[in-house]
């Protein structure tokens, strides 16, 4: 009854504001932004609706051959801003706050079936910028999905009172030399959204090896109240074709459980904080069976295109509430030394300043501090019988790749990303970056070639301020909707672990080149169908050498050389 008597009330006074018209003119509002796809091309005729928080329409707008559109003369508010094209799937943005005596910009991006069906690894980013549905070069506010659950927008949503959306995803790739992701996978994901915003997330892949390596996760999103969104993620891993150590082949098992909540506590201050819970058995290692509660949490303030974020986070596979169902984070950070299982964890801070301007250009500082636990080594080589009853290497026979826990250490750094737009479709960017990273001071030694165990590998392993650079640009061709990215990431080769750990990701190492085809072949294959090649650390660059006792050499490295393959199917 109350709520009745506030809405009837708030119509009364919305009728009074627009039948007088000195008080509608001293007080009225305007909202104008670009409404653009995700290649930054902007998108003519575009249907505008503004909507208060029932649904109901204010006021409709076109963009015009720019992708501009503005609604004037409206009272202060909060409301919705809702985008549509025939040719994409609506976008809404919530809770836009419109302040009398301003004018409130809000930019828009359209995303078709295929780019929303993915619900990727990322941080947020503002509309304006440009995206990648499988991953953008620099960790920054350019590598931001469309697609990610935030009450900020754009998010795909279906009507209040309409029916629900749903879209599967079906792909076969193989080729990537990566631990726990090698050989040839096949993938299926279902996601659906409900007639009141709710939504779900369902995937499953599995490697047919010896063992059947599989993994399967289920999300669920809903906005509780305005403002206040809850996300939840539990997923299952089952490795059974592990090896090393005295136990020879093993088996990982993991189930991990992901929640975290996001609150608006005031228009300019947001608030999330989330949890991962993980229970990890490695079949034959000691202490092979752990339970880990790994927190995270961030504070936000915004004004306009600007905004300054603390974050904190004891994991980088769980880091924020968008990311909760990222696959690459999925899989823990596990490894094996001294025959005893490990998990890589600490404490990563950061604070953040990001600024994007009308036009797309992005920049943004950020200052960081980390302290790591266990941290991952990553490498391969001519592994041999002796090397691997050391128990100091846990090995993926699938993908050849070995990992290994190095010495903790700690260190402050900081970075500096910039993202220019040089045409509707072509995007460049550039990063430049500080922190400590784990070295291999026999790299340029002349004791370079001298046999030494893996644990005199390890141990001699030592961290150092080390910089990054990185430059990248991506784009698409008009005519054949050929999407393409290149990036080179250049850090010390001595280096074995990435400067700033909590933002890197693998695709980032040296020489890296990402080619996405649609096909269409008349009726032989679905509109949905994509043709996909990923290659990275193309030059092999970045490999730290060893002779081990036996005589075999291996190498650490912070990515492998690898060109993958794949096919997705979406319908």
């Amino acid at each position: 009854m109350r709520q009745q008597f506030i809405q009837i009330a708030c119509s009364i006074l919305a009728s009074a504001a627009l039948a007088t018209p000195a008080l509608a003119q001293s007080e009225t509002a305007s909202v104008s932004g670009v409404v653009r796809d995700r290649r930054g091309a902007p998108q003519i005729d575009a249907l505008i609706q503004l909507m208060r928080p029932d649904s109901s329409v204010v006021a409709i707008a076109h963009t015009d051959a720019r992708g501009v559109y503005l609604l004037e003369d409206l009272l202060p508010g909060v409301y919705q801003l809702k985008a549509s094209d025939e040719s994409f799937l609506p976008s809404l943005r919530q809770n836009l706050r419109i302040i009398a005596h301003h004018n409130t910009v809000a930019n828009v991006t359209l995303s078709t079936l295929l780019d929303a069906v993915q619900w990727l690894p990322a941080e947020r980013r503002s509309a304006t910028e440009p995206s990648d549905d499988w991953k953008w070069t620099l960790r920054s506010e350019t590598n931001r999905p469309v697609l990610r659950f935030s009450d900020e927008g754009p998010m795909m949503v279906s009507e209040g009172s309409g029916p629900a959306q749903s879209r599967a995803r079906v792909t076969t790739s193989g080729g990537l030399r990566d631990f726990g992701d090698g050989g040839l996978r096949h993938g299926l994901e279902y996601e659906g959204t409900g007639t009141r915003g709710e939504h779900t997330l369902l995937r499953t892949s599995l490697n047919v090896t010896d063992g059947l390596q599989s993994s399967y996760m289920a999300g669920y999103e809903n906005e509780i109240a305005p403002g206040r969104v809850v996300r939840t993620v539990a997923a299952y891993t089952d490795m059974p074709d592990l090896t090393g150590g005295p136990y020879g082949s093993g088996r990982y098992q993991a189930a991990t459980l992901r929640t975290a909540e996001t609150t608006d506590l005031t228009p300019m201050l947001r608030a999330e904080i989330g949890n991962e819970l993980l229970a990890m058995r490695l079949v034959g290692a000691q202490g092979g069976t752990e339970v880990d509660a790994r927190p995270f949490g961030s504070l936000i303030i915004h004004a306009g295109d600007t905004t300054l974020e603390y974050r904190v986070a004891t994991s980088r596979s769980a880091q924020e509430a968008s990311a909760l169902a990222d696959d690459d984070t999925l899989l823990a950070p596990v490894a094996q030394r001294a025959g005893s299982a490990t998990l890589e964890h600490g404490l990563h801070q950061e604070i953040r300043f990001h600024h994007s301007s009308e036009h797309g250009a992005t920049v943004q500082v950020s200052a960081f501090h980390d302290r790591m636990v266990n941290p991952l080594v990553q490498g391969s080589g001519s592994i041999s019988d002796a090397d691997e009853v050391t128990g100091d290497l846990l090995i993926d026979p699938v993908s050849g790749v070995f990992r290994t826990a190095a010495n903790s250490y700690a260190g402050y750094g900081f970075s500096a990303a910039a993202t220019v737009p040089l045409a509707p479709a072509i995007a460049i960017s550039a990063a430049l970056e500080a922190g400590s990273a784990l070295e291999d001071p026999y790299f340029h030694s002349d004791n370079a070639s001298e046999e030494r165990s893996i644990e005199q590998s390890l141990a001699a392993l030592r961290p150092r301020l080390t910089p990054a650079v990185t430059v990248a640009a991506q784009g698409s061709l008009q005519k054949t909707s050929t999407y393409w990215r290149t990036s080179y990431r250049w850090q010390a080769p001595n280096t074995v672990t990435t400067v700033n750990p909590y933002a890197s990701a693998a695709s980032d190492a040296y020489l890296s080149i990402l080619l996405r085809q649609p096909i269409r072949v008349g009726r032989i294959f679905p509109g949905g169908t994509q043709a996909v090649v990923d290659m990275r650390n193309l030059l092999a660059q970045g490999y730290c050498p060893f002779v081990t006792p036996d005589g075999s050499t291996l190498f650490f490295a912070q990515a492998d050389r690898s060109i993958a393959g794949g096919i997705a199917f979406t319908f």
